[in-house]
């Protein structure tokens, strides 16, 4: 199998690799085996979050342009987050109007 990586996760996955003193495949199995974990935890009804702010959570995977919970628009992210994390876009800034 192979798999292309965009620059950024290329490098992501040289620097674990070489962190943990493994080969990159290993990190990659890991990763698998991490994800079906989670994966069936979720399907299973359990819950799943990051410790620390929302922002940083949001940021980490890659929400930083999202729909927005309340006008459903695509704008950028704008600082905010709603109830349950989920960043609200720059045009409505929460409200669910843009404009």
């Amino acid at each position: 199998m192979n798999i292309e990586l965009s620059v950024k996760e290329d490098a992501a996955l040289k620097a674990m690799a070489q962190e943990r003193d493994m080969s990159e495949v290993a990190v990659m199995r890991q990763a698998l085996r991490l994800y079906q974990l989670v994966h069936e935890r979720l399907k299973a009804g359990e819950t799943f979050s990051f410790s620390g702010d929302a922002g940083r959570a949001a940021e980490f995977a890659g929400l930083s342009q999202t729909d927005c919970i309340h006008c459903r628009g695509t704008g950028r992210y704008g600082g905010m987050y709603g109830p349950a994390g989920q960043p609200l876009c720059a045009e409505c800034n929460g409200t669910g109007k843009n404009g």
